[in-house]
């Protein structure tokens, strides 16, 4: 039996890197060459009551950057060159600096923050 749904979400990688993504500079901690690469750009907002019991809020700006067209593990002070700003890779409220954002596990949705 063919892998429909495997197909499918080939397929949706296909056009929304295509269609839904701009190209970006991403450069690793170390590296001298940042490396340009498409990626799909979002907003995410989080939240979390702080020792005090106040809510807490933050936003980070996410780029989905698909492992075809970057493999490596995205490391907090990563940096991402895009839309005449520069941001860094960041962990929220001290999770993680990435997930995955599709059941396959191709596509990362990278955290970062504006850097000043």
């Amino acid at each position: 039996m063919q892998d429909l749904i495997g197909q499918g979400a080939a397929f949706f990688r296909k056009v929304a890197r295509e269609h839904l993504s701009v190209m970006v500079q991403y450069r690793a901690v170390g590296s001298v060459v940042p490396r340009d690469v498409p990626a799909m750009v979002t907003t995410t907002r989080h939240e979390t009551i702080d020792p005090t019991g106040q809510l807490v809020r933050i936003e980070s700006r996410d780029f989905f950057i698909n492992l075809d067209d970057y493999a490596a593990v995205p490391k907090k002070g990563d940096r991402v060159y895009a839309e005449g700003n520069v941001y860094e890779v960041f962990a929220p409220f001290s999770t993680n600096a990435w997930v995955w954002a599709d059941r396959q596990q191709r596509i990362r949705k990278i955290h970062t923050q504006l850097v000043p």
